[in-house]
């Protein structure tokens, strides 16, 4: 392992620590989650809006939206997306 690893390791790590420290339950999981995921330039979806109608999503966007407050779901969309098209889900 070289130091420039070593160091990558540590710092990944301490992030995770963090984030489990901020998360005591599932709830704050999602909060947490949501917020880091706005951050990286996610977008927030309503659930129960229709995505297609709005026109909310678009090829190479990123989304995610929660549930009670207790789930969270994150995806990003292709740059081949036509709605109506089916999708994978990975998980």
């Amino acid at each position: 392992m070289t130091m420039a690893n070593s160091h990558l390791e540590q710092e990944f790590a301490q992030s995770f620590v963090q984030f489990v420290d901020a998360s005591p339950t599932p709830f704050h999981v999602c909060k947490t989650a949501a917020s880091k995921l706005e951050e990286a330039g996610f977008k927030r979806l309503s659930e129960t809006d229709s995505w297609k109608s709005n026109g909310a999503l678009k090829q190479g966007g990123r989304y995610f939206y929660t549930r009670n407050s207790s789930t969270l779901v994150a995806f990003c969309v292709g740059g081949n997306f036509v709605a109506g098209n089916g999708f994978k889900v990975v998980g």
